[in-house]
């Protein structure tokens, strides 16, 4: 209920004051409350009133005025209401020793609303009947009037009375107050009339209430409407757009209420409306970007313990976890919001509302009349209880013979309905079947308009002036009709090769570096699903082979693919390189169902699916093993397999050994036994400016990866490798000399947490910048290892140019942030390692607020200076100090950061809604900065 959760303005609930000595009073003990509140410490709270007393020398004016900023500091600062309570007491019993019944009747209104937002619907309605006895006392009737809508608009809330009683006992309190001509009081009316009709879902009435409000306050604030009463406006009017399905417009209503709250600043209404938001953004179906506005309600929330904030967020969250499939979080979000909305409402879990305001009027009556009413109303229960007894008598019986019969008859539907099920599951097969041949006959006619299809899609993606919503549609039809045409040329690989019209395209390749990447591509999707993951590499590592490279990485991705997708969690996948039969064998086995041995013949058939009757359909077209099958043959190879049911299955792929030759060493010089290999044809990456002089230790447990990225970034950097953190501190604590460290996160003994943990409290190594490796972890677990300018992460599997592009970028911000340092004397040297817990909780309270306010497309230096109480020039200082970066580039950091979080956690928003939520208003811009920062482009790692 609207009352329940706070006044609508300002204006209703505030008592203001120009009382200059009460405004000394409160800067004089301000300081020592806020750390009272803080420890929430209740009794040295209660000691204030001696406080407050004594600097008012006992001048009632001046404490009721100090009570009253003490207790909205309270809350808007910190939204305990626990404490703001301890302080309205003190300020009521200060009025009660003055008889001063409007201020008693104040009191009881904001005791009233502290106690409804605490939960406590019970504390809170006495407070609201006792601020009603004390207005109608003074005859001030206009706030009586106010009182009983407010009683009226509780009832309502908890449907506790009839709904359309209630709507024309509304209506005649508006008519009482138009009547007195007092705009004051119909404004407030005509305000809280507004949940009357959202209750209702009566919407359109919200809006003509919302008319008459703008015009009420022209009179009742002719200097303009105060900035609680804008941002009011604002959510009212986004609940009524969302109520009649609005949804866009409903959004742009909480963005500008938003926007206000942040301006006053009220953290709590800014908290409420972003949740709303989140539930308006997840009706149109932007699940990830609700996600996103959900923890940032969730977090204040949590900080000021706000439990029906809480219950609502969960609701949320349960209702974007059904519609994603997700039914586990759904389950658990859904338990936690109703644990939040019981502990709210604990307090007054058996008080009846409108059981409370029958006893009041009761209590009105005479004693007599009240015994007499109470014989009859003991002689109508007993009559209408034989009644209910007969009637639920008969009911009960009738029930039964409806039961049983429905339950026969259902019985027989039943039956039928498999009968047809089984018809029609034959009659689909049937089909299936008809439809598999029809497209294999079409696929060739598919291919060109889906190219046709394609090409334009692309040319309008690159124009520079589509509406990022356009954009998102576009993004989702180039990647359909991707997949769409990927399909269709395996189909058309598999006739050209009928026809003899697919060709090899082999080249010199290093075998095991190519294997290596392969198969270790597959190891975050292990990670994620619970799989071991292992490789064995038998032969000679400095081995190169003649060999079309894609058709090699379509048939081991198939294996692969097949391999994770069948087997379950806490499974195996193993990939195993050797020789068999003179020639190069590869093996991927897996620990899944396996295959039935009536399969084992027919399963590198085209369009093959199981005969088995009790065989689960797994989808997919059965194009996948025939494809393999005939690039094998092309290749001068074959494959097989080897399955056994119930315990798993191992797919081969063998290929001829002709054309290999081996490596002697590091130079590539060529032994004379093969003379295949032309050194001339053999390009490297462009070198990386200074990287030569750089040393690099890569941390990784698995020896091939280990090896593999070795071999990448060798040519351009002194390598230096270790298989786990502990092995790691070693080789720093001998190597004074390390510019960078690659380090994976699952690693045995010291994980990549705890050695990042360890390099950042120690004052020799906290400086080294860290590239962290790691499968698509929680979003919480990159946050902890990002610090921008200083740390990066990278997914598993990684592009080589895109590690390349993050080390370049690294060591320079590394290089800068020792040419800002170098100017340091030993002892200035000295000092910054002592105070480095301080600067790195410094730094931590930085990022949080960028981040808080990443979005900001205005977010500038002065603002971001004045709010660490910091010059310009002093915070540049801090950041190239602490960082190596200038304060732009810090910020463009963190958004290009944020965004790259964004893109793989696989949230499907277009790259023009992720500018904006990073805070660029030019698309073309960020994905200009994007590239540079990460080496791709946004659109490219979405696809």
């Amino acid at each position: 209920m609207t009352t329940a959760i706070l006044c609508l303005s300002v204006h209703l609930c505030a008592q203001q004051t120009d009382n200059a000595s009460s405004q000394i009073v409160f800067d004089a003990l301000w300081p020592e409350v806020e750390v009272i509140v803080n420890q929430n410490d209740s009794e040295a709270l209660s000691d204030i009133e001696l406080n407050v007393h004594n600097l008012c020398s006992g001048d009632y004016i001046c404490m009721d005025s100090s009570y009253l900023m003490i207790m909205e500091s309270i809350e808007r600062n910190h939204f305990n209401i626990p404490m703001a309570i301890i302080i309205s007491k003190l300020k009521l019993e200060n009025a009660r020793k003055e008889s001063d019944v409007a201020n008693m009747a104040a009191s009881y209104i904001d005791l009233n609303r502290y106690h409804d937002a605490n939960g406590d619907v019970a504390s809170g309605t006495i407070y609201l009947d006792s601020a009603l006895i004390s207005y109608e006392k003074i005859n001030d009737i206009d706030k009586a009037l106010w009182i009983r809508f407010t009683q009226l608009e509780r009832i309502d809330y908890l449907k506790e009375n009839s709904r359309i009683e209630n709507l024309k006992k509304m209506q005649q309190l508006l008519d009482e107050a138009e009547a007195k001509a007092n705009p004051e009081i119909q404004l407030r009316l005509h305000e809280q009339a507004i949940s009357f009709k959202i209750n209702s879902e009566l919407y359109n009435d919200v809006f003509i209430h919302l008319h008459i409000i703008e015009k009420l306050s022209k009179e009742v604030h002719p200097e303009g409407m105060p900035i609680y009463g804008i941002m009011e406006l604002h959510r009212y009017r986004a609940l009524a757009y969302a109520g009649i399905s609005n949804f866009e417009k409903a959004r742009i209503e909480y963005r500008k209420g938003i926007e206000y709250a942040r301006k006053i600043p009220d953290r709590w209404r800014e908290a409420y409306m972003l949740n709303n938001l989140a539930d308006v953004e997840q009706e149109i179906g932007n699940f990830e970007i609700a996600k996103l506005y959900l923890d940032t309600s969730l977090t204040v929330a949590e900080q000021y313990k706000i439990l029906d904030l809480q219950s609502s967020a969960y609701k949320i969250r349960t209702i974007i976890a059904e519609k994603e499939g997700d039914y586990k979080e759904a389950y658990f979000s859904s338990i936690k919001g109703e644990l939040h909305n019981n502990l709210h409402y604990s307090q007054s879990k058996d008080f009846n509302l409108e059981g409370h305001y029958l006893q009041l009027e009761n209590e009105k009556l005479e004693a007599i009349k009240k015994n007499k009413e109470l014989e009859l109303d003991i002689k109508r229960n007993q009559l209408r209880n034989s009644i209910i007894i007969g009637i639920l008598g008969i009911l009960l019986s009738s029930l039964s013979i409806i039961a049983f019969i429905s339950q026969r008859r259902r019985r027989k539907e039943l039956s039928e309905q498999n009968e047809l099920i089984m018809k029609q599951t034959e009659e689909l097969a049937s089909l299936d079947r008809a439809k598999s041949r029809f497209f294999a006959n079409v696929s060739h006619e598919l291919r060109t308009p889906l190219t046709l299809i394609l090409s334009p899609l692309q040319t309008v993606i690159k124009k520079d002036n589509i509406h990022p919503d356009h954009l998102k549609l576009l993004n989702t039809a180039e990647e359909s009709t991707h997949k769409l045409l990927k399909l269709v040329s395996s189909i058309l690989d598999l006739s050209k090769m009928e026809s003899d019209q697919l060709v090899l395209d082999e080249k010199i390749e290093s075998f095991h570096p190519l294997l290596t990447r392969i198969a270790y591509s597959f190891e975050s999707l292990a990670i994620s699903k619970g799989i071991r993951f292992s490789m064995d590499y038998h032969l000679q590592k400095n081995l190169n082979i003649k060999i079309d490279k894609e058709k090699l990485e379509t048939i081991l991705y198939n294996f692969l693919s097949n391999a994770m997708k069948y087997t379950p969690k806490n499974g195996e996948v193993h990939v195993a390189a050797d020789t068999s039969e003179g020639m190069i064998r590869i093996g991927v086995s897996d620990t899944g169902k396996g295959i039935h041995p009536d399969d084992i013949p027919h399963i590198f058939d085209r369009f093959f699916q199981s005969n088995q009757k009790d065989a689960v359909v797994e989808g997919g077209t059965g194009i996948g093993l025939a494809l393999v099958s005939e690039l094998a043959k092309l290749m001068g190879g074959k494959v097989s397999v080897d399955s056994t049911l119930g315990k798993g299955s191992t797919f081969y792929l063998q290929l001829p050994c002709n054309g290999v030759q081996v490596i002697e060493n590091e130079h590539h010089q060529i032994t004379e036994q093969a003379p295949i290999l032309n050194t001339n044809q053999l390009t490297h990456p462009q070198s990386l400016g200074n990287g030569s002089q750089s040393s690099i230790l890569v941390v990784e447990d698995h020896s091939a990866l280990r090896e593999y990225i070795g071999d990448l970034l060798s040519p351009y950097y002194q390598i230096i490798t270790a298989e786990n953190g502990v092995k790691a501190l070693d080789i720093l604590n001998r190597n004074q000399n390390i510019n960078l460290i690659v380090s994976d996160i699952m690693m045995p003994e010291m994980d990549g947490f705890q050695l990042l943990d360890h390099l950042k409290s120690h004052s020799t190594y906290q400086h080294i910048p860290v590239i962290m490796l790691t499968a698509r972890a929680d979003i919480q677990d990159k946050l902890k290892a990002l610090r921008v300018g200083v740390d990066d992460y990278l997914l598993k599997p990684f592009v080589e140019e895109e590690l390349q592009v993050r080390i370049q970028n690294l060591l320079r911000n590394y290089a800068q942030r020792k040419e800002a340092n170098k100017d340091s004397l030993p002892q200035e040297a000295d000092k910054e390692r002592e105070l480095s817990a301080r600067d790195k909780t410094w730094l931590i309270a930085f990022e949080t607020y960028i981040r808080d306010h990443i979005s900001d497309s205005i977010l500038s230096i002065p603002m971001i200076s004045n709010e660490f109480a910091m010059s310009e020039s002093t915070l540049l200082r801090q950041l190239k100090r602490l960082t190596g970066l200038s304060t732009k580039q810090y910020i463009q950091e963190m958004r290009l950061n944020q965004a790259r979080i964004m893109i793989d956690n696989d949230n499907h928003l277009s790259v023009g809604q992720i500018a904006a939520l990073v805070g660029y208003s030019d698309v073309s811009n960020f994905s200009r900065r994007f590239k540079k920062r990460f080496g791709k482009n946004p659109s490219q790692l979405m696809v």
